[in-house]
């Protein structure tokens, strides 16, 4: 009937809308920054006595050796709950300052894709040449998500170590505590270290993260296209698949996108331990003048008196805490934005003024 034409029509125009709907950079802002606030916090409840031990491993090197060794320390001598010192204020930390790092990278990648292409896929970017402009564009987005999100990362990490390291006895106590001895500038000891840090290791991470990503759609897709040819042939569509557009649309499932964040964050925690070292002694450091060091101060002392490896006390541990973190939060903040942001859906283009 003409009835039942007319609903069926509605109901394939709603569908195609659904898949193809443009999202304006500032919708997916938000809802990337929702997304990324419930991985963060997700993942510091899951994996924060994991960073309990390398704290305490970076903040006092001679007292343990060993992840197993250094939590049984911390057990003998604080008990269970020191495991879990600083969950708190790390978990609501992480909620702003995850919202603000995925909000301004989704947005900042998707700004730079829209004035390199006609048309970019929200996450896949399938018509984008590899050497030109992803890795760039990448790299930008990354560095940008960490400038902005270490403005509320650093003194919630400042926070948080402290009370690893036995401090005070809450979160506000610390911060009432650093005020009154050092001041409100006590909170960012170490925010050039974050920097020097976080945004080669982030930058890095990300580019190795969506490259990863790209490979495993190339992968599918290709498959999918050249089960019955030559093997020349679907190496060359592989190479195709994954130089130029032929991923879009092609999901990935959560345990890949797990491998793609575990294999991502061993490869940047390796490259910078030594930044994380710094940046760890900084923040624990004693606060006088007389046990205040630079940045370079306290690598020339390190270095004078434990030796390279100095730089890279708790690597081991920082390696595995970092393929977990980027496993879980980055696994669960695609399991969240997947919800939020429908797969395939186009940017919503800005025209150049």
């Amino acid at each position: 009937s003409l009835s039942t034409s007319k609903i069926h029509r509605r109901r394939e125009a709603s569908v195609r809308s659904m898949n193809n709907r443009d999202i304006p950079t500032l919708k997916l802002a938000q809802r990337t920054a929702i997304a990324g606030a419930l991985a963060g916090m997700f993942s510091f409840f899951v994996l924060h006595p994991l960073d309990t031990i390398k704290t305490v491993r970076q903040s006092s090197p001679g007292s343990t050796s060993g992840i197993l060794a250094t939590a049984a320390y911390i057990v003998q001598t604080r008990g269970w709950a020191a495991l879990y010192a600083g969950v708190i204020p790390a978990a609501l930390g992480s909620a702003p300052s995850s919202a603000l790092y995925f909000a301004t990278y989704e947005s900042t990648k998707a700004f730079l894709f829209s004035r390199t292409t006609a048309r970019s896929s929200v996450g896949e970017q399938g018509t984008v040449d590899y050497v030109r402009s992803r890795v760039p564009i990448h790299l930008t987005a990354a560095a940008c998500g960490n400038i902005a999100s270490s403005v509320l990362f650093v003194p919630k990490e400042v926070v948080k170590q402290r009370l690893q390291s036995g401090y005070a006895r809450n979160a506000f106590a610390v911060a009432v505590k650093l005020r009154r001895e050092h001041g409100v500038s006590a909170l960012y000891r170490g925010f050039r270290a974050t920097l020097l840090r976080n945004i080669p290791s982030n930058a890095l991470k990300f580019v190795i993260y969506e490259e990863i990503k790209r490979g495993l759609q190339a992968r599918r897709s290709s498959a999918h296209h050249s089960n019955s040819q030559p093997p020349r042939n679907r190496r060359r569509n592989l190479k195709d698949s994954y130089c130029n557009g032929g991923v879009v649309g092609k999901e990935l499932t959560g345990a890949e996108h797990w491998i793609a964040g575990a294999v991502s964050g061993v490869i940047s925690s390796a490259v910078t331990t030594p930044m994380d070292v710094l940046k760890t002694r900084l923040a624990t450091q004693d606060s006088t003048r007389a046990g205040r060091r630079s940045l370079v101060g306290l690598a020339k002392k390190i270095l004078r008196e434990e030796g390279v490896l100095g730089l890279y006390v708790g690597f081991r541990s920082r390696v595995l805490l970092a393929a977990l973190f980027s496993a879980v939060g980055l696994g669960s903040y695609e399991l969240f934005r997947k919800q939020l942001v429908p797969h395939g859906a186009s940017i919503k283009q800005t025209q150049a003024s």
